[in-house]
């Protein structure tokens, strides 16, 4: 099968935050495969203050209109933030939840074989672990962690030299990547504690951000799409501090 690559930005002079914004629009209406810039922090800053400024602008247009819609239709706060101490709070969501958040729903989003494989064999582990906690079977839990863990691993090494995304990933990117930032959007709902009609409002915050980092992880890379994530979680919830907003 043949392979196709995605455009690639070489190594070159610092980010234009126009241009990157510009960049990331066109993106959001026509997803592609890309291969991240290779130049370093410094030349990226601009760019990625300027995806952090886009990610942050629509958010706060978005979350006092929500908090508004949860008072008018009486909607509890999200779990996390009115059960958890605040500090507990602030290392989820700023510093575990994020890196996890991405490896899983973009890490794979390079197309590379071995990243490939990876999601794969998660993917038939959680159909299984599903499956096997309906029928009663946890006791299988540990062994096809194990299982999948040694495959993995020994599927990362066979493919390690395999760069290129195959081409039936590459034809169908944009499919790949609206899945997985709806995939993740709607993972949201599980910080609240039952799902109606008047739910499905509350995760556009999280499908906006989903499209921000899906388009950094794929021009930046994954390191800085999570540091993008990590910090613009931390700018939010400081703004909830602040004013008061997760609990009133």
């Amino acid at each position: 099968m043949s392979q196709q690559t995605g455009t690639t930005f070489p190594k070159g002079p610092r980010a234009d935050p126009q241009a990157i914004i510009a960049e990331a629009l066109g993106f959001f209406r026509r997803p592609r495969l890309l291969r991240p810039e290779k130049s370093g922090w410094r030349a990226q800053f601009p760019g990625l203050l300027a995806l952090l400024g886009l990610n942050l602008s629509i958010l706060f247009l978005l979350l006092p209109l929500l908090i508004a819609w949860t008072h008018a239709v009486e909607i509890e706060p999200p779990r996390m933030m009115r059960d958890m101490p605040e500090m507990t709070v602030l290392v989820l969501a700023v510093f575990v939840l994020p890196p996890l958040e991405e490896i899983v729903f973009r890490g794979w989003m390079s197309g590379r074989p071995a990243a490939l494989l990876a999601l794969g064999i998660g993917l038939v582990l959680a159909a299984l672990l599903t499956l096997g906690h309906l029928a009663g079977l946890d006791r299988a839990a540990l062994p096809l962690l194990l299982a999948s863990l040694i495959a993995a691993v020994a599927g990362a090494w066979l493919l390690r030299h395999k760069v290129h995304a195959p081409q039936l990933f590459s034809a169908n990117f944009g499919w790949f990547f609206w899945g997985s930032t709806l995939i993740f959007a709607s993972a949201h709902y599980s910080n609240y504690g039952e799902l109606t009609a008047a739910h499905l409002p509350l995760v556009l915050p999280q499908l906006w951000s989903g499209l921000v980092f899906g388009f950094t992880r794929l021009r930046f890379g994954l390191l800085r799409s999570t540091v993008l994530h990590c910090t613009s979680n931390a700018v939010v919830l400081a703004a909830f501090w602040v004013f008061g907003l997760p609990t009133t």
